[in-house]
């Protein structure tokens, strides 16, 4: 799982334009990142894909109102709506985004797909293809941005003890090397200054929790067999889930806001 994925980017700073906390520029910009360039396939008539700007623009005339972001694994697609061809597409890419939007409106769900077309250049082109969903409630069965906080704390506490029974770190020089790569990126997330500093916080924490993770799972550690190896996935399980949880919360908390203050109602 990356650290910063393109769709937590797409659902920051979409959010943040949707919400008119940023330009459409500056949240096209922050989206498209370091890959040279980003299309998104429309759910209209258009056939040809569109440049980011035009299809932020196309989400606030559909009716978007913000987005949210959603980190399937296979056996956990907790936040992901249907159909089954919809999901599955989200599972293989390892992320998507959920529009929000009123009952009204054609439930949207970006997912990504980044290639190389031209194998003599080095450029990537990111390309968003859109799905028709079934609408359901957000947040699509996934924790709050506090549920999540308090599940990545309990996390958290209990990962120091759990990577060290695993025997993770043993003689691994490079597992200190890629920990500390991780903690500098981590440093840089780039959000719009809009999100709250809990949501951040949220980001930070789950990256490093998430990485941290994922490199515990690439190492043999102390397994040496069949059974400690399956001892060792299911012990690092709980705590990539709460760590993805706690990304989508702290990228989506601009949407959980804002859903905050439709159910408040105007203040008297």
């Amino acid at each position: 799982m990356v650290v910063s994925s393109d769709a937590g980017r797409f659902v920051a700073w979409a959010s943040a334009y949707l919400t008119e906390s940023t330009s459409l520029d500056e949240a096209a910009a922050a989206i498209t990142g370091d890959v040279d360039v980003h299309r998104v396939l429309t759910w209209t008539d258009a056939v040809e894909p569109v440049a980011m700007t035009q299809a932020l623009g196309l989400l606030r005339r559909h009716g978007v109102t913000s987005l949210r972001l959603v980190l399937p694994v296979p056996g956990d697609v907790t936040g992901v709506p249907g159909p089954v061809t919809a999901s599955s597409a989200a599972t293989n890419a390892g992320e998507a985004v959920v529009c929000v939007a009123d009952v009204t409106v054609q439930p949207l769900m970006f997912v990504p797909r980044t290639s190389q077309p031209d194998p003599s250049n080095e450029a990537l082109l990111t390309l968003w293809e859109p799905h028709l969903v079934e609408f359901t409630k957000a947040p699509y069965g996934l924790p709050t941005l506090s549920e999540a906080e308090r599940q990545l704390n309990e996390a958290m506490a209990e990962s120091t003890a759990t990577l060290a029974q695993l025997d993770v770190a043993r003689g691994r020089d490079e597992f200190a090397r890629e920990l500390a790569r991780i903690m500098r990126a981590n440093e840089q997330v780039h959000v719009p200054l809009t999100l709250s500093a809990r949501a951040q916080r949220m980001i930070a924490s789950g990256s490093r929790l998430l990485a941290i993770v994922d490199i515990a799972q690439q190492t043999d550690g102390a397994s040496v067999s069949a059974t400690s190896a399956d001892m060792r996935r299911a012990a690092l399980r709980p705590l990539g889930q709460a760590a993805r949880y706690a990304l989508c919360a702290g990228y989506s908390a601009q949407a959980e806001e804002l859903e905050l203050t439709k159910l408040r109602g105007p203040i008297r």
